[in-house]
């Protein structure tokens, strides 16, 4: 893949599935996988400690971008460090065989994304993501196998 930023002083720098981002002196960091021309992204990751500390639980903000077929769409998310983790978890779990589903869910415009694997190591990648104030949506659905997974945890852990 070639990495190219959208600004003349952006830096990009691609490390195993793990993208880091420098614009405007913010760090934005991104992960994400491409399957048969499918792929999702999670990018410009942001946390905020002090909304963490104070309880809010929209402490946590990213863009999930979907390429699905020839659709694609890109939907903000919000969720709680905690979540976050869980999420993270969860994924190692599913490579693992642990599970075989997994979801997880915006907590502003309610997209949801959810894994789904059988006995052989293929698995289905589902949702729904909305647009800004839901004006628009996209749902999808498509199939992977878990030779993309350790590059996208790797990536996930590294957030």
């Amino acid at each position: 893949m070639d990495c190219k930023g959208d600004k003349e002083d952006d830096r990009i720098g691609k490390i195993s599935g793990f993208l880091i981002i420098l614009r405007m002196g913010k760090v934005f960091m991104n992960s994400g996988f491409e399957y048969a021309g499918n792929s999702i992204e999670i990018i410009n990751y942001r946390y905020n400690r002090e909304d963490a500390v104070s309880g809010n639980p929209y402490n946590c903000s990213f863009q999930i971008k979907v390429v699905s077929g020839n659709f694609s769409g890109l939907a903000d998310y919000e969720c709680d460090r905690s979540k976050w983790e869980q999420f993270v978890r969860q994924m190692e779990l599913f490579y693992q065989f642990k599970c075989d589903k997994l979801e997880f869910k915006d907590i502003s415009y309610g997209s949801k994304i959810s894994f789904e694997m059988d006995a052989c190591g293929h698995f289905a990648v589902k949702g729904k993501i909305y647009g800004v104030h839901m004006t628009h949506s996209l749902e999808f659905e498509f199939d992977a196998d878990q030779t993309v997974l350790p590059e996208f945890i790797n990536g996930l852990k590294k957030l």
